[in-house]
């Protein structure tokens, strides 16, 4: 669901709009969704997740000062904060 409401987010937004500062790419993203349980990359914004999807899709978020990390199949998995 969360991810659902971040494409949508995402999709409504100019890609002018996003100040992505990090993105990993040609990775195994565990999304914690059931409709979308995997995905290839992930963008990161101010240390938010801001995009998450296919590789292409999420490479066209990058700028010249995005970081760009191509992490050659390696996992992420959603990091849960203690309460």
């Amino acid at each position: 669901m969360l991810i659902r409401m971040l494409v949508t987010t995402l999709a409504m937004l100019p890609v002018s709009a996003l100040a992505v500062d990090l993105i990993f790419h040609h990775a195994a993203v565990y999304t914690v969704n059931e409709e979308a349980s995997w995905a290839e990359a992930i963008a990161i914004e101010d240390s938010r997740v801001v995009a998450v999807g296919k590789n292409a899709d999420v490479l066209k978020l990058a700028k010249d000062s995005t970081k760009v990390i191509h992490l050659k199949g390696q996992m992420i998995l959603p990091k849960f904060p203690r309460s």
